[in-house]
């Protein structure tokens, strides 16, 4: 048995005034200052393992509750997740973050009752932002519920700027990145910056469920990925003209895979960040093929690998056993 599992119940029943011996606290800050070294990586498996090293020498620490849930949580660790969610209600400065993650495990795990009701306690706790609600694909299963619809009304259009808190972040990002360079220097290059969630098995269904099509998805985490090139391109036989993308993916309703190359200046002027990605409209469309492979990406990867004939290339998105890809061919005369 999980040593963790054994130990929650008895960290659950501590109270709030629970303290530390000075060996403990020192120990504790060290297992905390350890912690959030890898999860601002997003390396959710050690994160996973470091904050329960925290809870285990400091179990009043909030906050290390809510990170080692969301870590459970990013590895598919739904059961374990849930724990660690609803321990982090317990405290206020996490509650209402807590109870809408215990949401959205029970809405993947289908009991609609138990996540609407916690729903409605992240609600009552301060959560107040409808477009993240309906955003949120672990939500899926809820959207023609009558008493989640009603929950949703009651939201605010938007969080306003008073109530607005400020989310401090130095994570990680990734970059895929396609140039070529000459005596006389670069013609021409091409760039991907993103973040890269780790798979879930669970996230098979927005490849395979037709009830999901139509709705388009972020191509990273955090802030939007963005394709930088300074030469016009050819993606998949579109043009795409010099200049910067926001990339969104969507799976149409006749199970065709559609890159969008968003304009930055009008997700700018709406102010829109990419955890909306489905508020996104038109953009240039890249029709991409869909092959499965027997070796699974652990974590979301794009390349650009060059052909054989100078200026060509292979467009490529690989998550999980999913691999999405397009010709490409790069204007290096222009």
């Amino acid at each position: 048995m999980n040593p963790f599992r054994r130990l929650l119940p008895f960290l659950l029943a501590l109270p709030l005034s629970f303290s530390l011996s000075a060996q403990d606290t020192v120990d504790a800050r060290a297992a905390k200052a350890a912690a959030d070294k890898v999860w601002e990586a997003q390396d959710w498996p050690a994160a996973g393992d470091a904050y329960q090293k925290v809870v285990a020498l400091d179990p009043t620490d909030g906050t290390a509750w809510h990170h080692l849930g969301y870590a459970l949580h990013m590895q598919g660790k739904l059961d374990e997740a849930l724990k660690a969610h609803l321990a982090a209600t317990k405290f206020p400065q996490v509650a209402a973050i807590g109870w809408y993650n215990a949401a959205c495990v029970h809405a993947m795990q289908g009991r609609k009752d138990d996540a609407i009701a916690c729903l409605e306690k992240s609600v009552a706790g301060g959560f107040g932002d409808r477009e993240q609600v309906l955003g949120d694909t672990d939500f899926a299963n809820l959207h023609d519920d009558p008493r989640f619809q009603k929950l949703v009304k009651s939201l605010p259009d938007a969080p306003s700027a008073n109530a607005a808190k400020p989310y401090a972040y130095s994570g990680a990002r990734v970059g895929a990145r396609l140039a070529y360079f000459s005596a006389g220097g670069s013609p021409g290059q091409v760039s991907i910056d993103y973040g890269s969630p780790v798979w879930k098995d669970s996230y098979s269904k927005h490849a395979e469920d037709a009830s999901l099509a139509g709705r388009r998805w972020r191509c990273g985490v955090d802030f939007w990925t963005t394709l930088d090139t300074n030469i016009d391109l050819e993606i998949g036989g579109v043009a795409v003209p010099a200049g910067a993308y926001y990339l969104t993916l969507e799976r149409s309703k006749d199970g065709k895979f559609l890159l969008a190359l968003n304009d930055p200046a009008i997700v700018r002027k709406k102010k829109l960040d990419a955890y909306v990605a489905h508020l996104t409209s038109g953009g240039t469309m890249v029709e991409l093929a869909l092959e499965k492979s027997d070796k699974v990406a652990e974590k979301l990867a794009f390349a650009m690998e060059p052909g054989e004939e100078n200026g060509t290339a292979t467009f490529k998105l690989a998550f999980g056993p999913y691999v999405l890809s397009a010709p490409m061919t790069l204007k290096l005369g222009n």
